[in-house]
């Protein structure tokens, strides 16, 4: 078994444990490029970019 399958094995077993989804994605996936609000997935480099239509929760 590989440290990741492990680390996966035991982040499975806790999200069921807490009634929560674990969500698997690909590598590539481009998360730090998605906006957490509205899912808009910013194109190009990720330099300073902010999603302006999304209103933020203060």
């Amino acid at each position: 078994m590989t440290d990741t399958y492990k680390f996966v094995t035991i982040l499975e077993y806790k999200a069921k444990w807490y009634g929560r989804k674990l969500h698997k994605i690909d590598r590539w996936y481009p998360s730090s490029k998605t906006c957490s609000e509205c899912g808009d997935v910013m194109e190009g480099r990720k330099s300073s970019w902010i999603h302006q239509e999304t209103p933020t929760s203060v």
